[in-house]
């Protein structure tokens, strides 16, 4: 499983025009056969901040999600033009070899 968490900072009153174009890319990745999950949260701290955790079955399926046209037209036209910072962790759950501690 791929699972990863982005953080993503936007330009000073630019999370609701980000928010508005990226409905269709959320909508449309959670349809595709190997997403899991995709969720999508706004910082209520008024910070032009939200916060995306996706998880899909495998790497050939997080690779596919990256070529399709619903996360061409978001993220390197939109995202990308209103963006002020990103950070991304991938994550995985607990598990033998990664167990809670």
């Amino acid at each position: 499983m791929r699972k990863m968490m982005w953080t993503v900072k936007v330009k000073p009153g630019k999370l609701e025009e980000t928010i508005a174009a990226g409905k269709a890319h959320i909508a449309a990745s959670r349809l595709e056969p190997g997403c899991v999950s995709f969720d999508f949260y706004v910082n209520v701290d008024g910070s032009d901040t939200f916060l995306s955790v996706e998880e899909f079955k495998d790497q050939a399926a997080l690779d596919a999600h990256r070529k399709t046209p619903h996360f061409l037209a978001f993220v390197p036209v939109v995202l990308e033009a209103n963006l002020e910072s990103l950070s991304m962790e991938w994550i995985d759950p607990p598990d033998e070899a990664n167990p809670i501690p």
